[in-house]
């Protein structure tokens, strides 16, 4: 199985210090991910993208939060929704 033409590979050090991995689709969509277990290093995550995605390069990239839509009226924290009394 070869990687998908466009797909593109990150590479990223987590805030705990561990590494993962993850593959976008040309449009962005992230369409595969390490599974959130977490690697030592770079080297081995880089061994586990590459051989679990072929034909796709992972650059690295730096950790930024990823924002994830809150419909309105919604609680967007798990305090936001409690009341107080």
């Amino acid at each position: 199985m070869s990687g998908y033409a466009g797909d593109t590979g990150e590479l990223y050090e987590r805030k705990d210090g561990l590494w993962d991995w993850r593959r976008r689709a040309v449009n962005g969509q992230i369409v595969a991910t390490s599974g959130g277990q977490g690697y030592e290093n770079e080297e081995f995550a880089r061994h586990m993208a590459e051989t679990r995605n072929p034909g796709i390069y992972f650059k690295v990239v730096e950790l930024q939060e990823e924002v994830i839509a809150v419909a309105p009226g919604e609680p967007t924290s798990a305090t936001d929704g409690e009341q107080s009394g």
